[in-house]
């Protein structure tokens, strides 16, 4: 990955400019592979029609039941330059890992804690220097951050999805999502995707339907909705990229 990125610094300014990146390949065999760069990240929501009617059977028998039809899978790995194994990579390559000033006196300001610890953002610095300030410790471009240990090199899972048993939706997104909504929220949208009919893939069975294509843009509106909301009552004055994408597997 990082060679490929290396050959195109030719063709744009980067040096202060990037991207993350979340990849997502479904084989015929439902073998799931994702690659990401960044914090972007890719939820996977599992439905599983098994104990789906296991409960309906236990209703019917007037019985309790407390078994869980829906799971969720995080596919994806924040880089953020905290983590240990980052952090240790950055350091070695020369570079400083820390908050901004503004970050630095805007917390020793704040008196609650949960706003100290929002707040608390590190960032990748050149030794010495107040720039680039990247806020993750991997992405595509920024390439003055490179020098000092951020790569584009990805993280990589495989995942076996049984779809025999179980339908799935994923959503992929940029962070300003998952930094403004909780995966209930997200899980109370995109379980209407399972009820919905449609016709399958010819090869397999996916689908970027009518009700995936709402759900996202429900997902969209709401995390607007709620950046709205956040900004009434911060100093904050911009809503951050809620790019969404939700995928239906079955």
């Amino acid at each position: 990955m990082n060679d490929i990125v290396s050959s195109n610094d030719r063709l744009f300014n980067n040096q202060l400019s990037g991207a993350t990146l979340t990849v997502v390949l479904i084989t015929d065999e439902y073998q799931l592979y994702t690659a990401n760069v960044g914090d972007s990240q890719c939820l996977l929501i599992s439905y599983d029609l098994k104990k789906k009617e296991e409960v309906k059977l236990q209703k019917e028998m007037g019985e309790d039941c407390d078994i869980p039809v829906y799971g969720m899978q995080h596919l994806t790995v924040d880089h953020k330059p905290c983590n240990p194994k980052e952090l240790k990579r950055i350091m070695r390559a020369g570079g400083e890992v820390k908050h901004s000033k503004k970050q630095r006196l805007a917390t020793q300001r704040s008196q609650s804690t949960e706003r100290k610890k929002k707040m608390a953002r590190m960032r990748v610095w050149l030794q010495g220097k107040d720039y680039p300030g990247l806020a993750i410790s991997r992405s595509i471009g920024d390439t003055m951050a490179h020098t000092v240990g951020v790569t584009a090199e990805p993280d990589i899972s495989v995942t076996r999805l049984d779809v025999s048993r179980c339908q799935y939706a994923m959503i992929m997104a940029s962070d300003g999502l998952w930094n403004i909504m909780n995966h209930h929220q997200m899980r109370l949208i995109v379980k209407h995707c399972f009820q919905y009919k449609q016709q399958r893939n010819a090869s397999i069975g996916i689908h970027l339907c009518e009700s995936a294509q709402n759900a996202s843009l429900q997902i969209c509106e709401q995390a607007s909705t709620l950046w709205n909301e956040k900004i009434k009552l911060t100093e904050s004055k911009a809503i951050d990229d809620i790019t969404t994408t939700v995928l239906i597997i079955k």
